[in-house]
C-alpha cells in the first residue's frame, strides 16, 4: 500500500515503480498507473490541436484567400473566423477584386504609390486555384 503525494490518499494495490522517464510513480499489479484526479487537471487545460484539411475551407475568388466552411466552424466551436459568405459580405459587397495591398491600412494615395513602387497593378480578373497554386487569370 502506498500513499499518493498529490491527492494524499492511500492507494491499495499500488506499488512505487520507476517510469520510462526514470521517475517513480504508483503502478498496480495489472500494469495500470495511478491516474490521480488532482494531477490530471493541468493536462486537461492544455489546448488540443485541430487538424484541418483543404476540404474544411472555401476559396474566395475575389481575393485568393481561404475561409472556413460553415460546417467546420460548427464541428469545431473553439475555432473563430469568417465564413466565405461573411467575408464576401464585408469585403466584396459589389464583387470587387482585391489584393494584399488593398488590405493594408493605407490611404488611397499611399496605396497607389506602393503599387507603382512594387509594380503591382490593381487586379481586374478573378483568382483561381491551379492545383495548390494561386493564379490570377490575367497573369
Amino acid at each position: 500500500m502506498a500513499k499518493c503525494p498529490v491527492c494524499k490518499e492511500e492507494q491499495f494495490g499500488y506499488e512505487w515503480t520507476v517510469t520510462k522517464n526514470g521517475k517513480k510513480w504508483l503502478k498496480n499489479s495489472n500494469g495500470q498507473w495511478h491516474d490521480c484526479p488532482k494531477s490530471t487537471g493541468r493536462y486537461e487545460k492544455q489546448q488540443k490541436y485541430i487538424i484541418l484539411k483543404d476540404v474544411d475551407f472555401d476559396f474566395c475568388d475575389g481575393c485568393g484567400k481561404m475561409y472556413y466552411k460553415e460546417e467546420t466552424l460548427q464541428k469545431h466551436p473553439t475555432l473563430f473566423g469568417l465564413t466565405l459568405e461573411e467575408h464576401k459580405k464585408k469585403w466584396h459587397p459589389n464583387d470587387e477584386i482585391l489584393d494584399d495591398i488593398d488590405y493594408m491600412v493605407l490611404t488611397d494615395e499611399h496605396r497607389e504609390i506602393l503599387r507603382k513602387k512594387w509594380n503591382k497593378p490593381q487586379p481586374v480578373t478573378k483568382y483561381y486555384l491551379d492545383g495548390k497554386k494561386l493564379r490570377n487569370y490575367n497573369k
